[in-house]
């Protein structure tokens, strides 16, 4: 794995916003999560990652990204996956998944 700590920050991070979204569903705060996939940006170029030849190339092109994002924040959903064609498709499945297990955890911690 070549970067443990990010990789551990995401999922904390994807965590306390399950959290956040769950405290404040009764509220008129709306919490939204953006998933981005990687995108090709000068993080990966040879300058900042000398290890990966031709890293700007890796993931998806900024402009189709911000299209994407942008599209998804727009439908209004609490979560927006933002991936070329099939990418998420089983991600998506394990994202639900993993909401109705948080959701019957936190049924079981509250008087809800």
């Amino acid at each position: 794995m070549r970067a443990p700590n990010y990789c551990a920050s995401k999922e904390a991070l994807h965590y306390w916003i399950l959290v956040l979204r769950h405290r404040l569903k009764d509220s008129n705060i709306k919490v939204v999560e953006l998933y981005p996939p990687d995108i090709q940006t000068e993080l990966r170029d040879e300058r900042h990652q000398p290890d990966i030849k031709n890293g700007r190339q890796i993931g998806m092109p900024l402009d189709q990204f911000t299209n994407g994002a942008y599209a998804g924040l727009a439908a209004g959903g609490d979560e927006v996956l933002v991936a070329q064609s099939g990418e998420w498709s089983d991600n998506a499945a394990l994202l639900k998944e993993r909401q109705q297990v948080f959701d019957e955890f936190t049924r079981t911690q509250t008087d809800e």
